[in-house]
């Protein structure tokens, strides 16, 4: 049975333009983002109505050399204490704001190469209240905090290159 994913969505998180969804998540993140952490964040610029469909117009994400930045799951193994340094960051501010990001992993995180090495998040349609697991740890702060975690480690564990 082919269910449209529009139709998924509306039915299951009671959302009805994901892109809308996103772009509001996106605003609330970035009034909490400290500067220092604002360019591990691809920019959202809006939504439009295109053709009659929703469309989310982003930031393209690229390297010094004007190539497009690649996944995380698409570069591998990240041997680059700066690059590690700032995912920890990243993880402390998640943690600290209680914000949980359901879709953290290594096909949401591209690696930003210019000056530096830098993780820069890309999709924001899996945070906020409407999309969390239906179960019971997700209610409260402690079980949010061990899902944030566990996405980071997850990470570390399969990308980090430890000397």
């Amino acid at each position: 049975v082919e269910v449209p994913a529009e139709k998924h969505l509306r039915n299951r998180y009671k959302i009805n333009d994901f892109n809308k969804y996103e772009f509001e998540q996106y605003q609330k993140l970035m009034q909490k983002v400290p500067a220092y952490l604002l360019n591990s964040f691809a920019k959202i610029i809006g939504v439009k109505e295109i053709q009659g469909r929703s469309t989310s117009i982003n930031e393209l994400v690229t390297d010094l050399d004007g190539s497009i930045s690649r996944t995380l799951a698409d570069n591998g193994p990240i041997d680059s204490a700066e690059f590690w340094d700032r995912v920890d960051e990243l993880e402390q501010f998640f943690l600290e704001e209680g914000i949980l990001h359901l879709g953290m992993d290594d096909r949401n995180v591209v690696i930003r190469r210019t000056d530096e090495v830098l993780p820069v998040i890309v999709d924001y349609k899996r945070m906020g209240k409407n999309i969390r697991p239906r179960t019971i740890g997700m209610l409260f702060s402690y079980g949010r905090a061990r899902k944030t975690k566990n996405k980071f480690q997850i990470m570390r564990e399969k990308y980090r290159i430890n000397h």
